[in-house]
């Protein structure tokens, strides 16, 4: 053996050893999720090409995509295609999963007129991609749903609301409330909360669309978020106001410096964005700031993770950051491909981190991926 050769390989497999030893952009420390300055470090576990991606949402075992000329697929958690179906016109609502399928609302937009022969609320079996029952929609620009005790409820940017049983699809309510709605109405298990352009805020029942409160606002509302029946909204003028239950009083106001763009409830308080770019978390009770975060561009989404992190992205930037929610320090972050941003909310499901881009559909892990 040559005099120097045991030395220059002691050398390299240390050298080996040491860089092994290093975890790489996107992947876990070896010891869990947590740095040495409480940084984040998220793995990505895998990817789902998709053209024109527009929907996004998980409910046990599956994970659903809505895209483009109204095609949905339907993930597995470790991101195989099980089916795929395509439905015709575009997806004009979210994407609601349920105990045994999802629903979505579909448009055909008339070649000549240019205008919406109205929608089609679907519900597609989650193991087969089929229609198991479809009923048609007044027309509208687009449309929400949420889930009642038995029924699907559609919000209609038009100012209707109806309510369809989940298994036959017919029609049990209807209501015509206002000219039109804005923002994204919130649902919880008895009641759906909708802001209209004539400056209300309706409560309305699930089970029979009876009128349980109406409030009048100051200012043309954007968000409207919901806490154990207490309602809170955010207007044009950047104000976030928390009205309580009852149908005059304010109890508490907070003036940020852009409209407010959304309104999420997180451990019984508030997060919001302002198109001040920045994140604020809000005690619902009396309206401290507990803290404020400023992004480099306008919030496009956010979404709350295992109830631990705010996943926040801004318009068209290639990066999704990782907010943790008791000290609103920025923890993580996520970087994108050039020309590729976040579309939809992202979410946590069976462990994953899920984030849908105008590429793909991501799955991240703040563990181990299997």
């Amino acid at each position: 053996m040559h005099a120097g050769m045991f030395p220059k390989t002691l050398v390299l497999l240390i050298v080996l050893t040491a860089i092994a030893a290093v975890p790489a952009v996107g992947q876990t420390v070896a010891n869990g999720s947590t740095g040495p300055n409480g940084e984040v470090t998220l793995s990505k576990c895998w990817s789902f090409a998709v053209e024109d991606g527009k929907m996004l949402t998980a409910g046990g075992s599956h994970i659903f995509v809505g895209s483009g000329g109204a095609r949905v697929d339907a993930l597995s958690p470790d991101g195989k295609k099980l089916w795929a179906t395509e439905l015709g016109g575009e997806v004009v609502s979210n994407l609601l999963a349920s105990e045994g399928g999802v629903f979505l609302v579909t448009s055909v937009v008339n070649g000549e007129s240019g205008k919406s022969g109205g929608g089609t609320l679907r519900y597609l079996s989650k193991e087969t991609g089929i229609t198991v029952w479809s009923a048609k929609l007044p027309e509208a620009d687009n449309y929400s749903i949420g889930l009642g005790a038995d029924s699907v409820i559609a919000v209609t940017s038009k100012g209707v609301i109806e309510a369809y049983d989940l298994k036959t699809g017919a029609q049990k309510w209807r209501r015509e409330l206002a000219e039109g709605f804005v923002g994204e109405p919130r649902f919880n298990h008895t009641n759906v909360y909708v802001a209209s352009t004539a400056k209300q805020v309706f409560t309305v029942s699930l089970d029979r669309g009876e009128i349980v409160s109406v409030k009048k606002l100051q200012f043309a509302p954007t968000a409207v978020g919901e806490i154990t029946g207490d309602v809170f909204t955010g207007d044009e003028r950047g104000n976030l106001t928390s009205l309580g239950k009852s149908d005059k009083k304010v109890n508490w106001n907070f003036k940020s410096g852009g409209k407010i763009s959304a309104i999420v409830e997180v451990g019984g308080n508030l997060l919001a964005a302002s198109n001040d770019n920045f994140v604020y978390l809000f005690s619902s009770r009396n309206g401290d700031v507990a803290w404020k975060k400023r992004l480099n561009e306008r919030i496009s989404q956010i979404g709350v993770i295992d109830g631990k992190f705010a996943l926040v992205s801004g318009y068209e930037e290639q990066a999704a950051h990782l907010i943790d929610l008791d000290s609103g320090k920025l923890v993580g972050q996520l970087n994108l491909a050039v020309d590729e941003f976040a579309i939809a909310r992202p979410l946590s499901s069976n462990g994953k981190i899920l984030i849908l881009t105008n590429r793909a559909v991501y799955a991240y892990s703040a563990a181990t991926c299997s």
